[in-house]
């Protein structure tokens, strides 16, 4: 019996500790579940390895009341080596309007981090008339691999 007492109130006070985990505070908000559901990424390869990393956010998706009509990423990437040109593009049409961003910008929150080194960006590209969306950043000697979006059906 004194065996059953003490087995019962070890369990009863383990049990009352379990209620709350590491969880149990981290929140999202709507925008930044929908980014990240929303964000992919893709190794910058060349002949000689890895160059970097590309990173992107389909803007239309996360915030549809904003950004509507053309086609909004929100693009994000790194190199090694800094002064190599690229261009980044949409079913291989390059973006209409291209506007660097700080490193802390209006869609940090969207991201669970933000690397100084990175180089941020929003593009703005024609609406496509496909439900297929493949972004993809070339270089002379490099390229990502596509990523691949679908749009919502309106």
């Amino acid at each position: 019996m004194k065996l059953f007492f003490t087995s019962l109130s070890l369990i009863f006070l383990l049990s009352a500790c379990a209620d709350k985990d590491a969880f149990s505070k981290f929140q999202l908000t709507q925008k930044q579940e929908y980014a990240e559901n929303s964000i992919q990424s893709a190794k910058i390869n060349s002949q000689n390895g890895v160059e970097g990393i590309f990173s992107a956010i389909y803007l239309n998706e996360v915030m549809p009341q904003r950004y509507k009509g053309n086609e909004y990423f929100f693009v994000f990437y790194t190199l090694k080596d800094d002064n190599k040109s690229l261009d980044i593009f949409l079913n291989l049409h390059t973006p209409i309007k291209q506007t660097p961003l700080k490193t802390t910008n209006e869609f940090s929150k969207l991201i669970i981090s933000d690397i100084k080194w990175n180089k941020y960006y929003l593009l703005e590209y024609k609406k496509e008339q496909s439900n297929i969306l493949n972004l993809q950043l070339k270089g002379k000697k490099f390229s990502s691999s596509v990523l691949k979006y679908k749009k919502n059906e309106e």
